[in-house]
């Protein structure tokens, strides 16, 4: 039966591994104490958080373009308003000096009517005497400048308190600007404590993190310690136990004890393989054949029992 790739491939790996274990057997009864070599690294090589404080300016500055939209709004908003009233103060101011123009003219015209209609009545009459004509004169112009003057003194009025409005327009208009500049200066101010707030709290959360980090690396390296201590005993005790086991069963006795546990392992490996697959593993190199040794006849022999 042919042997499939994916077979094949775990044959292999399963192969080292039983190569890693007859080599820990020679290991274990080894005379030499090795300084054991831990799968741990040196350090956890956490990477601690960098934190760069911002300066008193960058923060004011940051401050300043937070709180920037919300100020140039306010101004917007103020200049809106005055706006569109100073335009309704200064219509009306125009309207009302338009008004008096036209009033006047027409009075004017009224009265040149008037003075025309006397000076016909006059001649019709027979009755024009030039000391008479300046008399009458005298009076239409009299009745017409009360009038004019009239007018004139209405429209004044009027035209001052609308001056008055615009002038208060104006006033109102700059206090509320400097109300506008005092609220972004309160604006700015509380925006900077929270900035500051913000990265007070930043740095506290940076340090508490790298005081953990300090705290694990040390935990780390305390625990890693330990392991080293714990393999360094266990390696002494295996090299103290292989010395009393050469001084009881010599070493010709632990040499057929090495072969013995070694011969188990490749048993136990190939305790599930089928024959074809096990004389693939023993042919693909010389490995088996020189640790057991005298035993490698044994281990072929087991083999020849597999199911084909």
């Amino acid at each position: 039966m042919a042997i499939s790739n994916e077979r094949l491939q775990q044959i292999v790996a399963d192969y080292q591994k039983l190569k890693d274990k007859i080599n820990g057997v020679d290991t274990k009864y080894s005379l030499s104490y090795v300084d054991p070599e831990l799968d741990l690294p040196e350090t956890l090589g956490l990477q601690p958080l960098e934190f760069v404080a911002k300066t008193d300016e960058q923060l004011q500055q940051q401050a300043e373009l937070d709180t920037k939209s919300a100020h140039i709004n306010r101004q917007r908003n103020a200049f809106n308003a005055y706006n569109g009233k100073k335009h309704t103060l200064e219509a009306k101011q125009a309207t009302l000096q338009n008004n008096l123009e036209q009033t006047l003219q027409q009075l004017q015209a009224k009265q040149q009517q008037q003075l025309a209609k006397t000076t016909n009545h006059l001649v019709q009459n027979g009755t024009f005497v030039s000391t008479l004509l300046q008399t009458l004169t005298q009076q239409i112009a009299q009745t017409y400048q009360a009038l004019m003057d009239a007018e004139q003194q209405e429209a004044t009025n009027k035209l001052a308190v609308v001056s008055s409005q615009l002038q208060q327009l104006q006033s109102n208009y700059q206090a509320l600007l400097s109300s506008i500049e005092q609220q972004h200066a309160n604006d700015v101010a509380e925006r900077k404590a929270q900035l500051v707030e913000q990265q007070n709290k930043e740095q506290q959360r940076v340090q508490k993190y790298n005081t953990t980090l300090e705290e694990k690396e040390t935990k780390y390296q305390a625990s890693r310690e330990n392991s080293l201590d714990y393999a360094r005993q266990r390696e002494y005790e295996r090299a103290l136990a292989a010395s009393k086991l050469y001084a009881e069963i010599g070493e010709t006795g632990v040499t057929m004890q090495k072969l013995s546990e070694k011969l188990n392992l490749c048993q136990r490996h190939f305790i599930t393989y089928r024959q074809e697959e096990a004389l693939l593993v023993v042919n693909s190199d010389s490995f088996l054949q020189v640790h057991l040794a005298e035993y490698y006849s044994q281990l072929l022999d087991y083999i020849d029992t597999l199911p084909a």
